[in-house]
């Protein structure tokens, strides 16, 4: 992302936000209509799982004009790696980060995670 507007901090997911069972969770969202464009990067610990599958962690940045209606913009799969950054363009007003935590095995095994992501937001020139 080209800098051109002040840089304000953003928390999608606090540190450190615990999720435990397979499911999506979603952040609460936020009004970027200030804004022209972000970085972020999601972070994750140990993945526990008492079954032998293997569990894994996607990370999705979404938007919305609506706040009912959800777009990908981005995602990072955290499934192998414990960290990634994306940079992405803003278009619609709202913003959240939405976590699948997955398990290629049974669903019945007990599985969580501890994750964040912080970044910045680019303000708009006007």
């Amino acid at each position: 992302m080209a800098t051109k507007g002040k840089l304000v901090p953003i928390v999608l997911i606090p540190r450190f936000t615990s999720f435990v069972s397979v499911g999506t969770y979603s952040s609460v969202a936020i009004d970027v209509s200030g804004y022209s464009g972000g970085t972020v990067v999601a972070w994750r610990g140990p993945v526990y799982n008492s079954g032998g599958a293997a569990p894994g962690l996607l990370v999705k940045i979404q938007d919305s004009e609506d706040g009912d209606h959800w777009f990908d913009i981005d995602n990072i799969n955290l499934d192998s790696v414990t960290s990634g950054e994306l940079d992405f363009a803003l278009t619609r007003r709202w913003l959240r980060a939405s976590t699948y935590l997955h398990n290629s095995g049974m669903t019945s095994d007990p599985i969580g995670v501890t994750c964040w992501c912080t970044g910045s937001l680019e303000s708009r020139l006007r």
